[in-house]
């Protein structure tokens, strides 16, 4: 589960709100075995999985009669991951990691709640990339 937010700039009407849940099936290889890390001291890793995503959207544009709206729905989708651990002792490690996923978002005023009527379609695609640097404690 993770969370990110995508808001408007000047150039662009709408803004995001996106819970993803996801279910990854990953790989590790294990690297640099030794006395002191038989299982590894370096992994790197690669997962892959199906992610369903909750979204919330709010259109913000002050020269349409109406100025915006909101709304909400849903998408499945695919996210994958790439990344590596080092051990620093036997259940210490720091980890670098990069995601995507891509999530289609589209709605329209009969699955939107806006704040008056109006024949308004919202399609667009959001591709996201993480860079994730931390620590992991294993047990």
């Amino acid at each position: 589960v993770s969370y990110f937010t995508v808001e408007p700039h000047r150039s662009e009407l709408v803004g995001y709100d996106v819970i993803p849940l996801s279910l990854l099936f990953m790989a590790r290889w294990p690297m640099l075995r030794g006395p002191r890390f038989p299982k590894g001291r370096f992994h790197p890793y690669i997962g892959i999985g199906p992610t369903w995503a909750a979204y919330e959207f709010q259109v913000n544009d002050v020269t349409l009669p109406y100025g915006g709206g909101d709304g909400s729905g849903d998408d499945t989708t695919v996210t994958g991951l790439l990344g590596f651990n080092w051990q620093l002792a036997r259940r210490h490690a720091l980890f670098l990691e990069f995601k995507y996923t891509d999530l289609d978002v589209s709605a329209d005023d009969s699955h939107s709640f806006w704040r008056t009527p109006a024949k308004l379609r919202l399609d667009s695609e959001l591709s996201t990339h993480h860079f994730l640097i931390g620590y992991s404690l294993m047990f």
